[in-house]
């Protein structure tokens, strides 16, 4: 099965080439039998930072409609693994004031569209935010061999609009409409397709066309179309964040003849697994927890393999699109892996209670 195929745009850019979607055999709602590797557990040193630091580690705020505020922060830890090696890293993801002339022109700037096989037009709006990304590290698993942690920071802006657009949406539907399908007894496949310009009648009319049994509502189409600039604000704030960057870069596979052979030019596609899409058990808060596997194609070539965990992006969740953890594995040497968990997710108000009162406690 395809899955749903997804370009990046070197992650940062807005266009979109071409999305396509397939319903999976057997997309569950539970785990199933399919297994994640263990999460990392903190090293000793990097625990003992997180304490030290009044870093927010097993604090998760209820969630909320109030939209992303400055004051917002959430903290993960990195880790890269290999045979015999591992390392991790801090990280305090943080919503800061934009400055208003930043925020006019990314506001006036012409919204991201879509338009679906299905002959939908689907607009995104335009928001910003600028993320404080703090990187302490890195720490290794025996304290008295490491370095003292260096403390690096940068800032990235980011579609806000599009962070709140999250991945947990898209899960849930593509879940529902398989249990549609399977309903049916010749099991009818079909397929959606979505890309940045409209689909010319012969395109359509080559399409496969929807079961009269199945219902894909314009709100079902923004969630699958909009997962992808998801995606992409997501990894623009791991692009722009020291430790990240370093993991992510050294597990990726590049292929280094394809890129010469495009003249540096890098077409980077996320491949969605629909027959792995799982309905977790919830977290936190009872939020509800989605498995996403998907591998990242790099002009053509297989370049990482992904499994992402995500919940519904509203806040305090908002700063990294709803995902909560992140396992990056490099497609020729698999012991070659990288992982992102997010350890405490607050809201402005705890945040800066914290800040001044020390430790809190979570929300409600």
């Amino acid at each position: 099965m395809a899955g749903m195929r997804f370009p990046a745009a070197v992650f940062v850019r807005r266009a979109v080439a071409l999305l396509a979607l397939a319903l999976p055999a057997a997309a569950q709602e539970s785990s199933g039998g399919f297994s994640l590797p263990a999460l990392p557990p903190l090293f000793e040193a990097t625990a003992a930072f997180a304490s030290s630091a009044n870093l927010p580690v097993g604090v998760f705020d209820a969630v909320t409609d109030a939209g992303v505020q400055p004051g917002d922060r959430a903290v993960a830890v990195v880790t890269l693994e290999d045979k015999n090696r591992q390392v991790q890293w801090l990280v305090e993801v943080a919503i800061v004031p934009t400055p208003p002339e930043k925020t006019k022109a990314f506001q006036q700037s012409k919204p991201l569209v879509i338009y679906s096989s299905t002959g939908n037009r689907l607009e995104y709006s335009n928001d910003c935010r600028t993320v404080r990304l703090t990187t302490h590290g890195p720490f290794a698993p025996e304290p008295n061999n490491a370095a003292p942690p260096r403390l690096r920071t940068s800032e990235a802006v980011v579609n806000s609009d599009h962070l709140l657009l999250g991945l947990d949406r898209a899960c849930a539907t593509f879940i529902r409409l398989h249990q549609q399908s399977a309903r049916e007894p010749n099991d009818p496949k079909w397929g959606l397709s979505y890309s940045s310009s409209p689909f010319s009648p012969e395109a359509l009319r080559s399409m496969p066309k929807l079961p009269a049994s199945l219902t894909v509502s314009v709100d079902d189409e923004r969630a699958f179309a909009g997962s992808m600039p998801a995606l992409i604000s997501f990894f623009q704030i791991a692009q722009s964040t020291p430790g990240v960057q370093d993991a992510l870069s050294e597990v990726l596979d590049l292929p280094i003849w394809s890129i010469i052979a495009h003249a540096g030019q890098v077409s980077p596609y996320f491949k969605m697994d629909g027959d792995h899409i799982l309905r977790l058990a919830d977290g936190a808060g009872h939020v509800s927890r989605y498995l996403l596997p998907m591998d990242l194609l790099l002009n053509g070539k297989l370049a990482l393999r992904l499994n992402v965990v995500a919940v519904s992006p509203r806040p305090p969740y908002a700063s990294t699109a709803g995902i909560l953890e992140v396992r990056a594995q490099n497609p020729k040497n698999p012991s070659l892996r990288a992982f992102i968990q997010v350890l405490g997710a607050q809201r402005a108000a705890s945040a800066a209670a914290a800040a001044t009162n020390g430790p809190s406690s979570a929300g409600s």
